[in-house]
């Protein structure tokens, strides 16, 4: 009994080891960058954008969410973080509940920050489309020299 259940066991193993994943990706050729770059495949979003420029202790944050044709609003969150020395971050400049009726979302602001730090802008967005919502998050890292 104890050498059956060990084959089965082996069996098992390998038919888990050998069998493909498949992941739920939209993978897009980046020629401008010679690389494939995976982004995910959502249902209700289009596309997505973050910017983070910093110039002279001036950071210009930007952001666009783009929603599927049928989308009826679109409601933002905006952070801009600094990097503490451990690694971790923590929020200077909080924008919230930025929101559209329609499926396009623009946002373009600016802060002042000091010189020497790295800097983090995410966006949290929430698309809704015939009733269903989805919710993306997209970052960009930036530092001022």
């Amino acid at each position: 009994m104890g050498k059956r259940v060990f084959t089965m066991l082996c069996l098992g193993l390998f038919l888990l080891l050998v069998t493909p994943v498949i992941t739920y990706a939209k993978d897009i050729e980046a020629k401008q960058y010679g690389f494939i770059l995976i982004e995910p495949l959502w249902a209700i979003v289009e596309e997505t954008d973050a910017h983070l420029r910093i110039s002279n202790g001036r950071a210009t944050m930007s952001g666009t969410v783009i929603g599927q044709p049928g989308t009826t609003s679109i409601t933002a969150n905006a952070v801009l973080e600094r990097a503490n020395l451990d690694g971790t971050f923590s929020a200077i400049a909080t924008f919230n509940n930025m929101h559209v009726t329609g499926r396009f979302w623009e946002w373009e602001r600016t802060y002042h920050v000091a010189r020497g730090h790295v800097y983090r802008l995410t966006i949290t967005a929430t698309v809704i489309r015939n009733g269903i919502s989805e919710t993306v998050t997209v970052r960009h890292t930036a530092r001022a020299d």
